[in-house]
């Protein structure tokens, strides 16, 4: 009862953070992906609730939030671009809010959004693609290219669009295995309009969550039958997925990269990362160490292409406990020991790509436990 009564008090002051899901990455007021109406949400989330009910955090709650000042501490003095430290420092703080404040949230006002920002982003898509098709120009704010893939819906880029619709599939299995069938049909669809391969290979990955089940085999039909009509649409993604060879993972520039950034951040130059013995010049370390592999091409800016790897290359050894804690929270979310090991496995999935700690639709996968 205690716990059904929190919930109740918490609806009212996460209205905000909830009303911003679907509006995470638009409309658009400052650089970058995330924009900041996940992060007003909430903080003014943590505000009030601590006003109403007097937060109090847990043993593992007061860990992370000390991890998390280390991480800016050691990150701060040692950046040269006063951009970098806002990013590094926005990306950090908002993870520990959401870390408070998505396990306080109701699941069905979560769940409801979920769905609701599926349906809009599918429609927004769909429009998106019927646009290219017939010859319109789809002038987006962000990395969106034209003919490079599918289109991003109201994310930054295709492969974006793709990975949270794979995110909201599961987070809605998660915290309500029924009744979502409708929904994952139209997240199936919206993986296919952003042309991913990152993202289609996801799905491939989230049927061992589902273990084929009923509903999730019509998805994955509908997908393949969608796919075979590649000739006649804008987004080739079965074409994309078959020229797959060894060759393309050396020459696909996305490819070449986040292989590149993964190996050099997480082995080769790991200890000097965990022991604060980099300098944090990120594009001249990598460039200077792809330049003698003879494989890997230069990267063009600061950004590395892995959540975890940032992770480390930024804060050193407490941005692997951070990550060390978002996967354990991920194994005790779950009871089943197959499950476990799927939750954890996909997770650490997207830490080697490109999907921040604060996105908040990977941190509702990770926090909320799942019913099956």
């Amino acid at each position: 009862m205690r716990i059904q009564r929190r919930q109740l008090i918490i609806v009212p002051w996460s209205f905000l953070l909830i009303l911003a899901i679907p509006f995470t990455y638009y409309p658009r007021i400052v650089d970058g992906d995330t924009q900041p109406w996940v992060m007003l949400g909430a903080l003014v989330s943590v505000v009030i609730f601590g006003v109403v009910q007097k937060l109090k955090l847990n043993r593992i709650d007061i860990a992370m939030a000390f991890l998390c000042l280390f991480a800016i501490l050691s990150n701060i003095p040692r950046v040269s671009v006063a951009e970098d430290a806002y990013r590094f420092i926005f990306n950090v703080g908002l993870f520990f809010l959401l870390w408070i404040v998505v396990p306080r949230t109701n699941d069905i006002y979560l769940s409801k959004i979920l769905k609701i920002t599926v349906v809009i982003w599918f429609f927004v898509g769909l429009v998106q693609n019927y646009m290219v098709s017939i010859g319109i120009p789809l002038d987006m704010p962000g990395r969106f290219v034209e003919g490079r893939g599918g289109v991003p819906s109201l994310t930054p880029e295709p492969s974006v669009y793709g990975m949270i619709s794979v995110l909201i599939i599961l987070c809605l299995s998660s915290m309500n295995p029924s009744g979502n069938r409708v929904y994952a049909v139209l997240g199936t669809i919206s993986i296919y309009l952003s042309g991913s391969l990152l993202a289609f290979s996801a799905l491939l990955l989230s049927f061992f969550r589902f273990r084929m089940r009923n509903y999730f085999l019509m998805a994955f039909a509908l997908f393949t039958a969608l796919a075979l009509l590649y000739e006649f649409v804008e987004v080739p993604i079965l074409s994309r997925a078959t020229t797959i060879s060894p060759d393309l993972l050396l020459f696909d520039p996305s490819i070449n990269l986040r292989l590149g950034h993964n190996l050099f951040s997480m082995y080769e130059n790991f200890s000097a990362e965990l022991l604060f013995q980099n300098d944090l010049s990120f594009q001249s370390d990598y460039n200077a160490w792809a330049g003698g592999t003879g494989v890997f091409i230069d990267t063009k800016s600061n950004f590395v292409l892995s959540s975890i790897g940032g992770l480390v290359y930024s804060s050193g050894i407490f941005g692997l406990l951070i990550c060390v804690l978002i996967l354990h929270r991920s194994f005790i979310s779950v009871k089943s020991n197959y499950q476990r090991a799927f939750k954890v496995g996909f997770v650490a999935f997207c830490l080697i790509n490109p999907i921040a700690i604060s996105n908040i639709f990977l941190m509702i996968y990770v926090m909320k436990p799942s019913e099956k």
